[in-house]
């Protein structure tokens, strides 16, 4: 009897912690679903075999708007190697004139999902996906994305496919 206990437990840890991997990896990428400000819809899926970087923002966001400037410089740096969404899921028009009131060069676009659904309870709020689709770094809070560290990190992402 204890024999069947010992081997019904090992099954039911090794089901548990196979369920567990799998539940980790599909939580790594969540479902994300953007529109251009010119209303062409998207999702993260769609990018496949890029490196993406995804900035939440918003337009009253003093700390959002502060990190846009090195964000700007990192695109003229790995623009052809990544794909740089600046994603606010706030309304287009008020998109629209935040990007021409401000003049950054940046790929806006409109987050489909609430900020929320994706974790994210405090802007900014920055995810960087690897070719494969995986989350491969995230960064809660404004940063200089073009400080040395940062642009190391970034670089590691793109070549370590």
């Amino acid at each position: 009897m204890k024999k069947k206990y010992k081997s019904a437990l090992a099954l039911l840890t090794i089901v548990l912690v196979s369920v567990a991997c799998s539940t980790k990896e599909q939580a790594n990428t969540p479902q994300i679903d953007i529109k251009t400000l010119s209303g062409e819809s998207s999702t993260l899926e769609d990018y496949e075999g890029k490196v993406v970087f995804l900035n939440i923002w918003a337009t009253w966001c003093a700390p959002c708007i502060k990190e846009m400037p090195s964000i700007e410089k990192l695109t003229e740096l790995y623009g052809d190697d990544v794909e740089f969404l600046i994603a606010s899921n706030e309304e287009v028009d008020k998109i629209i004139q935040f990007k021409e009131k401000k003049s950054f060069k940046l790929n806006f676009v409109q987050l489909q999902n609430t900020p929320e659904s994706l974790g994210v309870f405090a802007l900014p709020a920055t995810f960087v996906f690897n070719r494969a689709g995986e989350l491969a770094f995230e960064e809660k809070g404004s940063r200089n994305w073009y400080s040395e560290e940062s642009k190391s990190q970034i670089k590691k992402i793109i070549t370590d496919e």
